[in-house]
């Protein structure tokens, strides 16, 4: 059986498929192989993805109170990641959800390609107060990690 992953609007769904029908995976890293046993019920698991915020956490809990979720983190090289990660590290290892949660699955995706290496958001050196906002915005970058995925 082999992981897919099944991106509907804002939310991901994780679920079985047989070997051979399965599409292959977006993200290299995410190629895991799932044992499953004859019989065995086909599971599904919703993979939230974690930023550290306030945002991702409570629709962990909230999506962890509807049934299984798998916690994801997707690193591509900016300063502020060392950060986020201790946050989600702290965060999962103080328990308090609704159900057991699976470890974090990290993956990695590479945005070296987008952000020149002078840009503040890889330096970590932040702009100016008094930036423009177009100057701090990260162009595309949901959509880029979409497409990249």
């Amino acid at each position: 059986m082999d992981l897919v992953i099944d991106w509907a609007g804002s939310m991901v769904e994780m679920g079985q498929v047989p070997t051979g029908l399965a599409p292959q995976p977006p993200i290299k890293s995410l190629n895991h192989q799932i044992a499953k046993s004859p019989g065995h019920q086909m599971h599904k698991a919703t993979a939230v993805l974690l930023s550290g915020g306030l945002d991702s956490a409570v629709l962990l809990a909230e999506e962890s109170a509807a049934g299984d979720v798998q916690p994801v983190y997707i690193s591509v090289g900016l300063a502020w990641e060392r950060a986020e990660r201790a946050v989600i590290d702290r965060l999962l290892s103080n328990g308090g959800f609704p159900r057991a949660l699976p470890p974090l699955v990290s993956l990695t995706v590479d945005m070296r390609d987008v952000y020149a290496t002078s840009h503040w958001a890889v330096t970590g050196r932040p702009p100016e107060y008094h930036t423009p906002d177009e100057d701090v915005y990260l162009p595309g970058r949901n959509v880029i990690l979409l497409g990249k995925a």
